[in-house]
C-alpha cells in the first residue's frame, strides 16, 4: 500500500488512479485480506472503506535458516578479506533509496565518527536514487574515507556481514515489515532500528528504537550501543529470542486457518 501512502517514494507505472481503482476493487471482492503487519492493516483501514474484521495480520516467517551466529573465524576472516572490511564497523543493509533514510544515517555517523575513530560504516544494498546525496553528506561530514559501499549480496554472504558487524542500524522511514532487522538478530548482531511504521512490531524489545527523522537520536543510540558491551550482549540475547518468535511454519499455519475459516 506504499504507493498510496507515499507516492513520492513508490511511484507507479502508468496512471496512479488505475492502480488505486484496481486495489480498491480487489478489496471489495475479497472476503479476507492478509496484512504482513499491524501497521499495514491500519493503513489499509485508513485509506480504504473495508470492514476491520476482514483484515487479518499474518507476519512474515522471518529469515532463512542460513541466518545464524557463525563461530568459524576462518570463514569470517575470508569474507572480510574478500570485501576489504578492515576493523570494526557499523552495518546497514538497504538500497540507497529515499525511504531507507541513508542520508540521515550518514549524517548521524558523522556526528560520532571523531569519538569512535576505529569504527567504519558499511552500507550494503547497491546504489539507489539517494546515492549522490549520500556521497555529498559523507563529504560534508568528513567521513567519506570511513565508509564502504557493498552491492546487493546473496543471503549466503549477507550472513557473514551480519556476523562481522559491531552493530546493525536500520533507520528506515517506511516499511511494511522490516526483514533485515530479523536477519541481523538471527545472526546475533545488536540492532538500532527506527520506531516508524512496522519496525517496532518486528523489533519488539530487542532493539534500541530511534526517531528516524532526528540524526542526533540515531547518533546517540549508535554510540551508546558501540560503546556498551553489556548492552550489546543483552540485545544480542534478546534479538536471538525475538527472531525465534517468527517462523514460516507459523505463517503457513495462520494462513491456512484463514482459508479453512472461509471454506466453512
Amino acid at each position: 500500500i506504499g504507493f498510496k501512502v507515499h507516492p513520492e517514494w513508490f511511484p507507479v507505472t502508468g496512471a496512479p488512479f488505475a492502480w488505486h481503482n484496481t486495489f480498491e476493487r480487489a478489496l471489495r471482492q475479497s472476503d479476507r485480506v492478509i496484512a504482513i503487519s499491524r501497521h499495514t492493516r491500519d493503513e489499509i483501514l485508513s485509506y480504504y472503506s473495508f470492514k476491520p474484521e476482514k483484515v487479518r495480520v499474518v507476519y512474515y516467517g522471518g529469515t532463512g535458516k542460513e541466518f545464524q551466529p557463525i563461530e568459524d573465524t576462518n570463514v569470517l576472516d575470508s569474507f572480510r578479506n574478500q570485501y576489504h572490511l578492515k576493523g570494526r564497523f557499523i552495518l546497514s543493509v538497504a538500497p540507497t533509496a529515499p525511504h531507507k533514510n541513508m542520508v540521515r544515517l550518514v549524517q548521524a555517523f558523522g556526528l560520532i565518527a571523531k569519538e569512535l575513530p576505529e569504527i567504519n560504516l558499511v552500507l550494503a544494498g547497491g546504489p539507489g536514487k539517494d546515492h549522490p546525496a549520500i556521497l555529498a553528506m559523507a563529504k560534508k561530514m568528513g567521513v567519506a574515507e570511513k565508509m564502504i559501499f557493498l552491492p546487493v549480496l546473496p543471503n549466503s554472504e549477507l550472513v557473514f556481514l551480519y556476523n562481522l558487524a559491531e552493530i546493525f542500524v536500520f533507520p528506515s522511514l517506511y516499511e511494511g515489515f522490516g526483514l533485515p532487522v530479523l536477519e541481523a538478530m538471527s545472526c546475533g548482531c545488536p540492532v538500532v532500528a527506527s520506531r516508524a511504521t512496522s519496525l517496532p512490531e518486528v523489533a519488539g524489545d530487542a532493539a534500541l528504537l530511534v526517531d528516524p527523522y532526528q540524526p542526533e537520536d540515531i547518533a546517540s543510540a549508535m554510540k551508546k550501543l558501540v560503546e556498551g558491551r553489556d548492552l550489546q550482549a543483552e540485545l544480542r540475547a534478546r534479538g536471538l529470542e525475538q527472531a525465534r518468535r517468527f517462523s514460516w511454519e507459523k505463517t503457513a499455519g495462520e494462513t491456512l486457518a484463514i482459508y479453512r475459516e472461509l471454506s466453512g
